[in-house]
């Protein structure tokens, strides 16, 4: 279908079971080619039973059937139904009035986007307020649930904004608030060639999650087994930045990534630069012990397999949960900052690129490359100031890495002998080998709060691996960083793409 517009606004209110809403459509199995909306689309319901789906475009978009077994007529675009050139300019606003009792489901474009999408934007903002209660809620700046073969040159260009909403109550392990720049599920087999999240996201100071907080700048979550997500020149300049408190439930995790929230389940295939420019900070409060970091790219990846997955080749099998493939050929970078200065009960990880890496080694042939800023300045450990994990690169790794660069300042004063340029306290006192790196910068080392002056000690080739506190205190740990230098600069830096060899003839 050619050239759908849509200019008027679409308002639903009052009490329904459940409610699928958009600008252009609500269900769609035929693609679309330029479709645009340019209407306001807002929500403003006292009760939705069976739970709220909605877009700028449309609600859902699902794959083309001919019978009830679900056969598709035929492979490829007649089968899908692309969605190519579209655009949604149009405000997407929720504002709740009361429960809704099922679960709260917005994509910047499309809700549900089983088909290709290419060369698709949204442009409208996505605001949900109002002083509601919603058992789960799932937001996307472009489509929220993928399942699809393709997204490609697609953008989100709006802000996202929570305030004044509470997601589930007390006792509920399902109340989840997860957020993605372009998109909230990894989803199955997709790749992300040339994808980019622009919009900022905010979380204001009135918003209480009673399970998980999970955002991610380009996609939420990646937990897929038996699937590879292939993510190749993508970007996320979006700030995002969590006022909210989280959690009321014990099993609550929180997680903030500038380009992936959460890598547990499924592999990730990374190519070309993949770049977070976006700055970070958690200020607000999780009030239960386990499970909250942030990292400029990663905001954790703990899959739960480990050498027991091994092929005889020394590879892994392909349902080898939380693994980045062999056949990466990429560069990691981190350019925006990285801050904590909220509060939390118990350890909070933080890391130039990931705040953790739980299982496997990241292939020599992905660089990591820190050039922001890291901040931990908040309360860990119920005040203690002694609990936070704290990195240039990675806050805790149990595998080898080569060839990290990080040229940043880290202030982490309060925290002591927990900060490092390179890798933070690791978990179970796991030894850590670092080769070839190239690492510089700076360390605050203390902070006058009368004349709100810090004192900062650039790195010395005498002491610039050792974990700092004022340029003094020594980790005593077993980290070692072979063939590794000191650099003066961010220039000194090698920002090549690593390529992939020639196919042997």
């Amino acid at each position: 279908i050619p050239g759908v517009e849509n200019h008027g606004d679409v308002y639903v209110g009052g009490s329904h079971y459940s409610i699928w809403l958009g600008g252009v459509f609500a269900h769609n199995r035929a693609g679309f080619t330029g479709a645009k909306n340019y209407g306001e689309v807002k929500l403003a319901v006292s009760q939705a039973t069976n739970g709220v789906h909605m877009g700028g475009l449309g609600a859902n978009f699902t794959r083309f059937y001919y019978n009830e077994s679900k056969k598709a007529i035929e492979t490829g675009a007649a089968a899908y139904g692309f969605l190519t050139d579209c655009e949604n300019h149009g405000e997407v606003v929720v504002a709740l009035k009361a429960q809704i009792t099922g679960s709260l489901n917005v994509g910047g474009v499309v809700k549900q986007g089983q088909q290709d999408m290419i060369g698709c934007v949204n442009y409208g903002n996505i605001t949900v307020n109002g002083g509601g209660t919603v058992n789960s809620t799932y937001l996307a700046g472009l489509v929220l649930s993928n399942s699809a073969e393709l997204r490609e040159n697609c953008y989100n260009k709006g802000k996202i904004t929570i305030d004044n909403y509470t997601v589930g109550g007390a006792s509920s392990t399902g109340s989840d608030l997860f957020i993605g720049g372009i998109c909230y599920n990894g989803g199955s087999n997709t790749p992300y060639t040339n994808c980019h999240n622009e919009g900022d996201i905010e979380i204001g100071k009135n918003v209480k999650v009673a399970n998980c907080l999970r955002i991610g700048g380009l996609i939420c979550n990646v937990e897929t087994s038996n699937k590879t997500n292939i993510i190749t020149d993508c970007s996320n300049s979006g700030d995002i930045t969590v006022y909210a408190t989280n959690s009321v439930n014990s099993n609550g995790v929180m997680r903030i990534g500038g380009i992936i929230a959460q890598h547990q389940k499924g592999t990730l295939k990374l190519l070309g630069t993949i770049k977070n420019s976006g700055n970070i900070n958690f200020a607000g409060k999780q009030s239960r012990a386990i499970g909250t970091s942030i990292g400029g790219i990663f905001g954790g990846n703990d899959g739960g397999k480990g050498d027991a997955d091994k092929k005889s080749d020394g590879t892994y099998y392909a349902d080898a949960e939380g693994l980045i493939h062999a056949d990466s050929y990429a560069v990691l970078l981190n350019e925006g900052t990285v801050s904590f200065t909220g509060e939390t009960v118990q350890q909070f990880y933080i890391g130039g690129i990931a705040a953790f890496v739980s299982k496997y080694a990241i292939p020599a042939t992905v660089k990591l490359i820190n050039t922001g800023d890291v901040v931990a300045t908040g309360k860990s450990g119920e005040g203690l100031e002694k609990n936070c994990i704290v990195s240039g690169i990675i806050g805790s790794m149990k595998a080898p890495i080569d060839g990290a660069q990080c040229f940043c300042t880290i202030d982490a004063y309060k925290y002591q002998a927990q900060q490092g340029m390179l890798s933070g306290k690791a978990r179970a006192a796991a030894s850590v080998c670092y080769t070839n790196a190239k690492v510089g910068g700076s360390m605050v080392s203390s902070y006058n709060e009368e004349e709100d002056e810090y004192t900062t000690v650039s790195l010395k080739a005498t002491d610039y691996f050792k974990y700092l506190y004022g340029g003094t205190t020594d980790w005593t740990g077993n980290d070692t960083y072979d063939s590794s230098t000191l650099i003066s600069s961010k220039n000194d830096i090698d920002y090549t793409v690593p390529v992939a060899p020639a196919p042997a003839e």
